[in-house]
């Protein structure tokens, strides 16, 4: 526009200095048309600079419209990332979206969920994740991910947290109540007592009241305004009496052949007792049994023995506490398959003219015997024979003497646990030596 601005300008003022030239014009007139033009040309160039001035404003704008939509979008997002929209339980070995979205709320808290992994897969590291969290929460570790635990992840990580923001409560305090609560070597201070809390109820308001509390209580209360510690001006202290009963977590069964070793943990101190069967009903198996250990402790371990090789066991977990609140796990989620006794590494040395020993290992202490005879199989033969030692091993040595020279002799090892479990190897042979 401004360039046009100037061809029009000199489209009209080039006749006039031409005829000027000529004579047609004086040179006054001719100087008034020059004054006029600069007139003109400094006009074009106040144009211009307000042009600029009009274009860099307009530039801003857009940008600050752009940030402000970008700004916008991004409440948008993680409004809608806090939102959670699971659809399905969720467990070790899904993938998808909402496994993606479960990690990322995790990761969040550190002592959740170290690794922080976000990968959208549920591996061993989510599901160490969730059980953490279901610990926090009071919820029976199983490490999957239902309607109890969606709901508790809804309530902690937005609702309540967000509620305690808006009225000016420090939400610091939350996790690492949680902390405390989830530790098995807690040490007695002035906020908590054993597994106990000391809170400060409606510590707002005018008469706040000290309180002893159940460590699966701490959240509650935190959420309706009250404080970790003693009342510090005014109140009274009492104790309320504890009727929640212990959270078991962390099972861990880890079978062998005959026998299996169940640990598991309790928020807070109580007894220790597995019932166990070889049906999914543990309780109504006429052939149930069990262990116990009435010492009151948060670190549980008990030793299933007489079990049958090769077999599943379900069990189920029963612990009180002091107050004689009793917190029992579910035997369908809980089993062990004991192992088979085995032998292995069967092989014969120091094989001389009339003598020979036998060596293999088994997987459990077992006793040792060795059949051998000249013909094959060795079991049937008429002239077979055997050696046998009772001492219970797993590194297993027998020594066949009086044998014949240049003879063929075939083998085959038994091994045998305390419990009755047996186990039999496959034939092998081997030659003496000649005199």
């Amino acid at each position: 526009m401004v360039v046009g601005s100037f061809a029009a300008l000199f489209a009209i003022t080039i006749p006039f200095i031409a005829s000027a030239q000529t004579g047609t014009s004086s040179i006054v007139t001719i100087q008034a048309q020059i004054s006029s033009l600069l007139d003109q040309i400094k006009n074009l160039y106040t144009q211009i600079n307000v042009l600029k001035k009009q274009a860099s404003e307009v530039q801003k704008e857009s940008q600050q419209a752009a940030k402000q939509e970008k700004k916008q979008e991004q409440q948008e997002k993680k409004a809608e990332q806090r939102q959670l929209k699971i659809a399905r339980s969720l467990f070790r070995g899904l993938s998808g979206d909402d496994v993606r979205q479960i990690q990322e709320i995790l990761a969040k808290y550190p002592d959740v969920y170290p690794e922080g992994l976000v990968t959208g897969y549920f591996g061993e590291a989510t599901e160490r994740a969730v059980k953490r969290f279901q610990k926090k929460c009071g919820i029976e570790q199983v490490g999957v991910v239902g309607p109890k635990t969606l709901a508790q992840l809804a309530k902690i990580f937005n609702q309540t947290e967000n509620k305690l923001e808006r009225i000016g409560a420090d939400t610091s305090p939350l996790f690492p109540a949680f902390e405390k609560i989830a530790s098995t070597t807690l040490q007695a201070t002035s906020t908590e007592q054993g597994n106990k809390f000391v809170i400060c109820h409606n510590a707002r308001k005018k008469n706040p009241v000290t309180l002893t509390i159940a460590s699966s209580a701490v959240f509650a209360h935190l959420a309706h305004g009250d404080a970790i510690g003693a009342c510090t001006t005014g109140g009274t202290s009492t104790t309320t009496p504890d009727t929640i009963a212990p959270v078991i977590f962390s099972v861990s069964p880890i079978p062998s052949v005959s026998s299996a070793s169940v640990a598991w943990f309790t928020d807070e101190a109580a007894s220790s007792r597995v019932w166990y069967a070889t049906t999914l009903d543990v309780m109504n198996d006429a052939s149930k049994q069990s262990v116990s250990d009435n010492a009151l402790i948060t670190s549980h371990n008990a030793n299933l023995t007489g079990l049958t090789q090769g077999t599943t066991y379900y069990f189920l977990i029963i612990s009180t506490d002091a107050s004689g609140n009793t917190a029992t796990s579910s035997s369908n989620l809980y089993l062990f398959t004991t192992a088979n006794l085995s032998i292995s590494a069967l092989s014969s040395s120091s094989v001389a003219s009339t003598s020979a020993n036998v060596n293999w290992q088994t997987n459990t202490a077992s006793d040792s015997t060795v059949w051998y005879a000249t013909s094959t199989p060795a079991l049937s033969a008429s002239d077979r024979a055997s050696v046998t030692s009772a001492l219970s091993v797993t590194n297993h040595s027998l020594s066949l003497s009086a044998l014949a020279t240049s003879t063929t002799y075939y083998y085959f090892a038994v091994s045998r646990d305390s419990f009755g479990n047996a186990a039999t190897s496959s034939e092998q042979s081997f030659i003496t030596l000649a005199n």
